[in-house]
């Protein structure tokens, strides 16, 4: 499987171009996984021979803010990437992950909710500790 960020609900073409000016020096492949494509598990678009296409569309709503998954970094690639991102103008897309055995299974909508939920739960507990 090649190198591939995974990328969702990215409208503004903005902050895509800051993400691509990050991704395209490090030739990691970029994948823009359409809102349609939702429902297929998220290890799918990465290459992955554990997982199997479904036949559903999904014609629901769009995610409520942008997400990225990181498919087959090597740690040191992942850790540029991050801090290229970082000093970008992308802005914060505080919805990221790295695909593993376990959530190359998900499709993007529940990719979305945990990484919702575990913000939250950092969120809060970053409140709570000032």
């Amino acid at each position: 499987m090649r190198e591939t960020v995974l990328l969702f609900n990215f409208k503004d073409k903005q902050k895509l171009l800051n993400v691509e000016l990050v991704l395209f020096p490090l030739k990691v492949r970029i994948k823009k996984v359409d809102k349609k494509d939702y429902l297929q598990p998220v290890g799918l678009f990465a290459g992955s021979k554990d997982v199997e296409a479904v036949d559903n569309l999904y014609d629901g709503d769009e995610l409520e803010k942008e997400m990225m998954i990181f498919c087959n970094l090597p740690e040191q690639k992942l850790n540029l990437l991050l801090s290229g991102l970082r000093n970008s103008k992308a802005g914060p897309i505080p919805y990221k992950a790295v695909l593993t055995s376990v959530n190359q299974h998900w499709n993007a909508l529940r990719c979305f909710e945990e990484l919702k939920a575990e913000h939250a739960a950092i969120t809060k507990k970053e409140l709570t500790e000032f």
